[in-house]
């Protein structure tokens, strides 16, 4: 993406991903509470007064790790085999984002807003713009979907099956890759199958 843009625009964005990386590494670390708008700047290498040119809080910052992740993503969606299934599709997409090497970070925001309840509006708005983002991309590759409700409802629906997975179980400690990927296909499978409830416990 970088290469698309001017020097003055890829020197922001590389600031606004530095602040980014850094408000939600510290998070990580230490939790929400016990750091400051002035630590995020200092591990990012700018000053306090550059921080607020791109963000207004420290819970923006932190969730907006996201939003790098996701733009990465969306550049591999547009790569899908054209024949492939969008389902499937969809599905690998929100599969790929919650492992790998993604997997831990957003494991550990989901966490964080778990523990944090004053973060959970900022994730959700990330989430808000995650959703829109791939909107955007499904409809470039899939014009005839432009106005209608199937497209809305599989971007949430399979976001919102990544989430579950991810709850399910809830114990505090973060899942092994393996635990993960299996759960993502166990709620997946459900998507593909119209939710058919498992014969045993019917």
């Amino acid at each position: 993406m970088t290469s698309k843009l001017g020097h003055r625009e890829a020197k922001k964005l590389q600031t606004w991903r530095s602040l980014a990386n850094a408000a939600f590494e510290l998070a990580a670390e230490r939790g929400l509470h016990e750091f400051h708008i002035e630590d995020v700047a200092e591990r990012a290498g700018v000053s306090r007064r550059t921080f607020f040119n791109y963000f207004n809080r420290k819970e923006e910052a932190v969730v907006a790790v996201v939003d790098i992740l996701v733009e990465d993503l969306l550049v591999e969606f547009e790569q899908e085999p054209a024949d492939e299934s969008l389902i499937d599709s969809v599905c690998r997409l929100a599969s790929r984002a919650a492992t790998g090497e993604r997997g831990p970070r957003l494991a550990a925001l989901h966490e964080l807003s778990n523990r944090c309840p004053e973060l959970r509006p900022y994730a959700l708005g990330q989430r808000d713009r995650m959703v829109r983002s791939a909107h955007e991309v499904l409809i470039r590759l899939h014009p005839e979907l432009q106005d209608t409700l199937y497209s809305w409802l599989l971007l949430n629906v399979a976001v919102t099956a990544a989430e579950a997975a991810l709850e399910f179980g809830h114990t505090g400690q973060p899942l092994s890759q393996d635990d993960l990927r299996a759960r993502l296909d166990e709620a997946f499978d459900y998507l593909r199958n119209g939710f058919r409830q498992p014969a045993d416990r019917r």
